[in-house]
């Protein structure tokens, strides 16, 4: 006999399955959110090692890497990725003692720093700065048009997010180590609470002045570092080495971090609040990308669900 997600139209089956999941027994549901969540990890972990793979086996520009690339984001992760091959986490360690030097190499190596007026004081001393680290480590600048600047939301342009990442690198010590080291959210806040020059706060989208909230990753942005970032580094490492320890520490962190907001949990919670914490959204997130836009449906978790809801219902 056929299942209801293979005789409904695709928009039934999404409300079918959203009800399903909204009546669900809680221990049942509990299961397969933890479990979505397992496979999500799982598959993030694999690819941060590929990328460990390639950088010849070293965890502290694996990091760099993957820092940037979520700095980047939905619009320039690729372009945030390739810059971090052009700037390695190497060259950032050997020049944090230089003030403004980590700014001059994010920004001069992503040829962002084309797009302002060179005749400006601040943005020709970074153009100098990066000039002579350029020569210093054979570093070729990007192309501006390798990036998306323009339809992107204010707080995600790639200037403002460079900046604020240099802010990061040149206030704290952002190693592998101290990543993995973060156990609560209110560590991640600390790690990322560098402060961009004030000339940023006003020149990072050219005549535009913007709020001092801005100067710094802000709290949302944090709490998105410690779910995409922080706990998939800690999960990666502790699979990589072995320890239990490390992936327990990644599924606390993500408990203690609120859900996400988005399209794909505000939807599967439209009867009922299932995403309480980042662990719930992260599952939620799964099971929408992997299963149902996948048209995944005869392999759903969500099937054996109902089959165990009935069941219990039925006792």
């Amino acid at each position: 006999m056929e299942t209801i997600h293979q005789t409904r139209s695709k928009r039934d089956a999404d409300s079918s399955c959203i009800l399903t999941l909204a009546h669900a027994d809680e221990h049942v549901r509990r299961r397969l959110l933890d479990a979505l969540w397992l496979e999500r990890q799982q598959r993030k972990s694999r690819d941060i090692v590929a990328i460990f793979d390639r950088t010849g086996g070293d965890w502290n520009q694996t990091m760099h890497t993957m820092l940037l690339k979520f700095i980047g984001g939905f619009d320039n992760g690729e372009a945030a990725m390739r810059l971090a091959e052009r700037v390695p986490y190497a060259i950032i360690m050997r020049e944090r003692s230089s003030k403004g030097a980590i700014e001059a190499l994010l920004l001069g190596a992503s040829g962002l720093l084309s797009l302002y007026d060179s005749r400006d004081e601040y943005v020709a001393h970074l153009i100098q700065e990066y000039t002579h680290l350029a020569i210093k480590y054979n570093i070729d600048a990007m192309d501006a048009d390798e990036w998306r600047t323009v339809r992107v939301r204010m707080q995600n342009h790639p200037t403002l997010r460079l900046a604020q990442l240099a802010a990061c690198y040149m206030e704290n010590v952002i190693t592998m180590s101290s990543v993995t080291s973060c156990e609560r959210v209110t560590d991640i806040y600390n790690l990322f609470s560098g402060k961009v020059s004030s000339y940023w706060l006003n020149h990072f989208i050219p005549n535009t002045i913007v709020d001092e909230k801005m100067a710094r990753f802000g709290k949302t942005k944090c709490e998105l570092l410690g779910i995409n970032f922080v706990a998939q580094m800690i999960y990666a490492y502790g699979n990589y080495t072995h320890s239990e320890a490390l992936r327990s520490q990644a599924w606390r962190l993500l408990a203690s971090i609120p859900a996400e907001r988005n399209i794909y949990t505000e939807s599967w919670n439209t009867f009922a609040t299932i995403a309480h914490n980042a662990i719930d959204s992260q599952a939620l997130i799964q099971l929408s990308r992997e299963y149902c836009h996948a048209h995944r449906c005869h392999l759903c978790p969500l099937s054996k669900l109902e089959k165990e809801s009935s069941m219990i219902k039925d006792e």
